[in-house]
């Protein structure tokens, strides 16, 4: 499906592409600490950016901003709701959003998954385990593979290039990630 998607992209202007992603807490307490986990971007939607630079590019600039300000528990320091305004170097804008203050059933469907606008076609890559696309011609939805890992193999994406300290324990390289309020966050 992503194959598809790219081909469906390639040599078309992109205009707008959004990557969102609402879940709930997983019960691990080491998720709910930034300094093990990272939070939501890192540990569970990092695979959606992967997504978005895979099918339109890389990202040129970004403004990010995160914050807890759903969820009081004791030990977690992690942000539960975040959102970035993306600008690719193929000069389509887009974002990313995502929380991880889902609970007690609540839930938003529809509103997770990958969604580019290009000249003449609609793409949907549903949060659901599912896609769409839309354009000249109309096409049945294809099935995704609901394991991410599957999809990691398939981007083929070069590596990060790390600079800086040695990653935390757990291989995780740490980040400093700007964020509006003009403070650093650690991931």
């Amino acid at each position: 499906m992503i194959q598809r998607a790219r081909e469906l992209l390639a040599g078309r202007p992109i205009g707008m592409a959004l990557a969102t992603r609402f879940g709930g807490m997983p019960g691990a307490p080491w998720w709910q600490r930034q300094d093990r986990s990272g939070g939501m971007l890192i540990e569970m939607h990092t695979h959606a950016v992967d997504i978005l630079r895979y099918l339109v590019g890389e990202v040129e600039t970004a403004y990010a901003q995160a914050d807890r300000l759903l969820m009081d528990r004791p030990g977690m320091d992690i942000a539960d709701v975040s959102a970035a305004t993306l600008r690719f170097a193929c000069g389509a804008v887009g974002g990313v959003a995502n929380s991880c203050a889902l609970e007690g059933g609540l839930r938003l469907p529809g509103a997770g998954g990958t969604h580019i606008l290009a000249r003449g076609l609609a793409l949907n890559l549903g949060g659901e385990g599912s896609a769409s696309f839309e354009g000249g011609r109309s096409e049945p939805s294809l099935g995704l593979r609901r394991r991410t890992g599957h999809l990691r193999r398939d981007l083929r994406l070069p590596p990060l290039r790390h600079r800086g300290p040695p990653p935390a324990r757990g291989g995780a390289p740490r980040l400093k990630v700007p964020i509006g309020s003009g403070r650093g966050a650690a991931a």
